[in-house]
């Protein structure tokens, strides 16, 4: 979900690369819920027909949010801020 196959396959599984993974996680779940509270692109100037509207998709994603659902951009994130840490702790390291 996060690294390619490639990249996964060449990590070894240890007790460090677990909780490093589990941080990973949880870092990315952190920003989806943060990434909810975001306002989408409107355009020029907002109106408060939008702001309105946008007040309630935000409190739908809110309602709506699922545990197993996270941002692409989050996942991203995440990745590139373990990927490191995480191959670092196959080896050992």
């Amino acid at each position: 979900m996060f690294f390619s196959k490639g990249t996964a396959s060449q990590i070894e599984i240890n007790d460090r690369v677990i909780e490093l993974v589990w941080e990973m996680l949880a870092s990315s779940k952190e920003c989806t819920k943060a990434m909810n509270f975001v306002p989408r692109p409107q355009g020029l100037a907002a109106s408060p027909m939008y702001v309105a509207k946008e007040l309630a998709k935000i409190a739908y994603r809110l309602s709506s949010d699922k545990d197993d659902s996270v941002y692409h951009l989050c996942k991203v994130f995440s990745a590139r801020g373990y990927a490191t840490k995480i191959k670092l702790a196959g080896m050992g390291l």
